[in-house]
């Protein structure tokens, strides 16, 4: 079990900047997945607001999560509500920057760090989509295993009121700056045996 504490944009980039036997992230797995047997989105427009507005205010530590590394990438075992809203965030804030290439680009190489969508979801399949400067989402009814394509229309759009809010560059450059630097605190279970580490987390 490897444990330790990396800002966002650390996490969404797969890279610590480590070497060697110090390095925290498997180069060949820079992939986050939400498996199929994971819940559904779940979450309120209350806590999505409340985490949004904390970011506002402060660089806030994000908790916990828990990944199980596995053969091609790494799923999320806990903290996909927190990851996929931060993800939304992101898009949120690309499309904020319409228009401006030079901090979309920047967006982009935490949204799609290695020409793929960095957070990829079993229940939904592919669900953004670019067109024009934009990223929208675009959730089929027949990858929508838990029927949450409303789950995510609601939180997209109350994501990108709170983000429309932010009046001009400064202040949308010091909301992206404080997401990018909330920490936390990533525990992987790089080790597969009988005494699966992950389960007695829980």
């Amino acid at each position: 079990m490897k444990a330790f504490v990396v800002k966002f944009e650390q996490l969404f980039k797969m890279d610590t900047g480590l070497q060697g036997d110090l390095v925290n992230f498997n180069v060949n797995k820079r992939r986050l997945l939400i498996p199929l047997y994971q819940r559904e989105y779940t979450w309120t427009d209350e806590k999505i607001l409340t985490l949004v507005n904390d970011i506002k205010r402060c660089n806030k530590f994000l908790g916990n999560i828990i990944l199980d590394e596995v053969e091609t990438c790494y799923e999320i075992v806990d903290g996909q509500q927190r990851v996929t809203t931060c993800f939304l965030i992101l898009a949120c804030l690309y499309n904020k920057y319409a228009g401006k290439q030079r901090e979309q680009a920047a967006l982009k190489r935490l949204i799609k760090p290695y020409d793929e969508f960095i957070l990829e979801n079993d229940s939904i399949g592919d669900y953004i989509s670019e067109i024009e400067e934009k990223l929208f989402l675009k959730i089929k009814e027949n990858n929508d295993v838990y029927y949450q394509a409303n789950d995510f229309e609601r939180a997209f759009e109350t994501i990108s009121k709170e983000i429309d809010k932010l009046e001009n560059h400064e202040k949308i450059l010091e909301f992206k700056r404080k997401l990018l630097d909330c920490e936390i605190l990533v525990l992987i279970n790089d080790q597969h045996d009988n005494t699966h580490p992950v389960e007695q987390l829980f």
